[in-house]
Order: structure tokens, then sequence, then C-alpha cells
């Protein structure tokens, strides 16, 4: 799964809309749509109930996924920010060195 597939999930999993998912991400709603299908094809489970197009919920797997991924996530983004900041500083440095 690429890491814009695991924002587009999270973004769903926090917004329970399709069109505001969409929005957030500057994204069509196709897109989110058709990126939630083939993470439910991979896993082999529905992770969002859209019985209701109105009020979507998250699968038992959905809550689970969401759980587990939202802090991996999020760590995942610090540690690109942290990379960034050590690159920016050795470039200003002078100092030459790559990683």
């Amino acid at each position: 799964m690429e890491l814009r597939d695991i924002e587009i999930f999270l973004a769903l999993a926090e917004e329970l809309h399709f069109g505001r998912a969409a929005q957030r991400l500057h994204l069509s709603q196709a897109r989110i749509s058709q990126s939630i299908k083939a993470q439910e094809r991979y896993y082999g489970a529905t992770l969002v109930d859209r019985a209701n197009r109105r009020d979507i919920r998250l699968t038992p797997l959905g809550q689970q996924l969401h759980a587990d991924l939202r802090p991996a996530h999020r760590a995942l983004l610090q540690a690109q920010e942290r990379a960034r900041r050590v690159a920016a500083d050795r470039s200003g440095a002078g100092s030459g060195n790559t990683f």
C-alpha cells in the first residue's frame, strides 16, 4: 500500500464523508472511492460500511486499521520532518556531507 492510500484511508476514517475527505486532500471523490475499494480488495474485507451514503461508518476492521495506522502515520511524518531539518541544517552549514 502506498503512503497516499494510507492518507486517503485516514482522511476518510476521520471525516466519515467521501466529499469532505476529497476536499481535505484536494482529490476527487472518485479517487477516494477507488483507493478505498482497492484497499478493501487488498485486505479482502470491507473497511467502510456504505449502507447509508450520507452516514458512512467504519467496519470493525476499518476501526482497527485506523487505530493501528494513525500513530504509525504520525511517526512517519515526524521522521520525514526531522530528516528535512537535518538536511537543511547540513546544507546551511556548508558541510558538503550528504546522506
